[in-house]
C-alpha cells in the first residue's frame, strides 16, 4: 500500500513538472499571440492553458495529501482527498468554460470589431495542439501505470486543451479565408466542449 502511494506521488510530481513547463509556455504564447493578432479563440485557448497550469499545481498538492499515512483523524488513510480533488477539478473547468463562453458571445455581438487574422495565430494554435496531445498521452500513461484517478483526470484536462486548440485552429483558418466570425464561434465551441468534459 505504501509503495503504491509513493509511486503515485512520484508520478504526480513528474507529470506536474512536465505540465507546468508546457502550460507556462503555452499560456504565454497563446494569450500574447491572441492579443497581438486579435484572435478571441486563441485568447480563450490561452486562458484554458492558464487554468491547466493552476490545476496542475493543485493536482500535485492533492496527490501529496492522499499519499499520507493513516492517522487518528483519518484511520483509513487520506485517499478520499483524491476523489474530492477530481470533483473540484471538474467544477473549476466548468467555471473557466463559462467565462470563455461569455467572452465569445461578446465578440459575436460586436462583430464589427472582428478583423482578418494572420498565420502567426494559426501557428500558435498548431503548436498548442501538438504540445498538449503529447502531454495528454504522457500523463494518461503515468496515471494508468500507478492507478491514479486524479492524474488521469488531469490528463483529460490536457486533452480538452488540445481539442480546444483544434477548434481555435479551424476558427482562425476560416477567419483568414473571409469568414471573420469563425474565430469567435470557435471560442464558443471551446466553451461547449469544456462544459461537456
Amino acid at each position: 500500500m505504501k509503495s503504491n502511494q509513493q509511486a503515485k506521488l512520484k508520478a504526480g510530481k513528474i507529470t506536474t513538472v512536465a505540465s507546468v513547463v508546457v502550460n507556462s509556455v503555452l499560456s504565454i504564447l497563446k494569450t500574447a499571440t491572441g492579443f497581438a493578432t486579435g484572435s478571441t479563440a486563441l485568447i480563450a485557448d490561452g486562458i484554458h492553458s492558464l487554468a491547466d497550469l493552476i490545476t496542475d499545481v493543485f493536482t500535485y498538492a492533492l496527490i501529496r495529501i492522499a499519499g499520507k499515512e493513516p492517522d487518528e483523524d483519518h484511520p483509513y488513510g487520506h485517499g478520499k482527498f483524491e476523489t474530492f480533488g477530481t470533483m473540484f477539478l471538474a467544477i473549476f473547468l466548468a467555471g473557466v468554460s463559462i467565462a470563455i463562453g461569455l467572452e465569445a458571445v461578446d465578440a459575436i455581438q460586436n462583430s464589427e470589431h472582428q478583423k482578418t487574422l494572420t498565420y502567426i495565430a494559426l501557428i500558435a494554435a498548431a503548436v498548442s495542439i501538438l504540445a498538449n496531445e503529447g502531454l495528454y498521452h504522457y500523463c494518461a500513461y503515468k496515471g494508468k501505470q500507478v492507478n491514479s484517478s486524479i492524474i488521469i483526470a488531469n490528463a483529460w484536462h490536457h486533452r480538452t486543451d488540445s481539442i480546444s486548440s483544434v477548434a481555435a485552429l479551424v476558427g482562425i483558418a476560416l477567419n483568414m479565408y473571409g469568414f471573420l466570425m469563425a474565430d469567435a464561434i470557435a471560442a464558443l465551441f471551446v466553451t461547449a466542449f469544456l462544459l461537456k468534459i
